[in-house]
């Protein structure tokens, strides 16, 4: 009898202590989660900062050379840069795809986790509060005891 009952309170234990490693995980992943939400954040105020900066010292050099140089070179070179900003925004919205994906494979591998945790404290509950069998003659001798 107090086996049974000092094992029924083990199991308890271990149950208990699995939770709370599992609660502190994803305590940890979503600290995590947010800093990298943050610096994502911040990056993207530093690119659109530099970018409206840059925008502008574009215009303030256009005022200038459209004064100085004669119309057709200074539409040409607007083409080119326009050409240039298309293409940089492609491999920006390709970047963009790729971390969505990469977020979204992370967000589904901790989905699976979180699902199979509960699952796996319960089949650790069922093992252990289950009474131990003795071996039997039979398999004594199958077993080389």
């Amino acid at each position: 009898m107090w086996f049974r009952w000092e094992m029924k309170y083990s199991a308890e234990a271990l149950d208990d202590h699995l939770t709370t490693v599992q609660r502190d995980h994803e305590h940890r992943s979503q600290i995590e989660e947010r800093r990298i939400r943050d610096d994502a954040a911040r990056e993207e105020a530093k690119r659109k900062e530099k970018a409206l900066q840059e925008e502008k010292a574009r215009q303030e050099r256009i005022r200038a050379e459209t004064k100085v140089f004669p119309f057709h070179q200074v539409q040409a070179r607007l083409e080119a840069e326009r050409v240039e900003k298309e293409k940089a925004a492609a491999l920006e919205a390709e970047r963009k795809a790729v971390k969505e994906a990469a977020a979204a494979s992370e967000k589904k591998s901790s989905e699976s986790v979180t699902t199979a945790s509960p699952e796996a404290s319960k089949v650790s509950r069922d093992v252990t509060s289950q009474p131990v069998r003795p071996i039997s003659a039979g398999q004594k001798h199958s077993t080389g005891i």
